[in-house]
């Protein structure tokens, strides 16, 4: 009950936190010539146009850049109530 009192008033003076944060910029280029069409590939041992396999790596990508965006908050968030706490 007053570590909910301390943070409700910790919230009330509307702390900020300086951080350095780098910034990431991403530019996906894709080649959509009729040659992706050409079903050369395999995925779980189904053949795959090279379209299709384009677009399950870019998938792939954001989907990692998300999770590790996800995971770096949790560590901020995680770091902030260890502090919180050890006062």
């Amino acid at each position: 009950m007053v570590l909910v009192a301390l943070l409700c008033l910790l919230a009330i003076n509307n702390p900020t936190i300086q951080l350095k944060k780098s910034i990431t910029s991403y530019m996906l280029l894709v080649d959509v010539s009729q040659s992706m069409n050409a079903e050369d590939l395999l995925v779980q041992e189904s053949p795959i146009t090279r379209i299709e396999y384009t677009k399950l790596l870019l998938k792939r990508i954001i989907i990692s850049r998300i999770a590790e965006v996800f995971l770096a908050s949790i560590f901020l968030l995680m770091t902030i109530l260890l502090i919180l706490l050890s006062q």
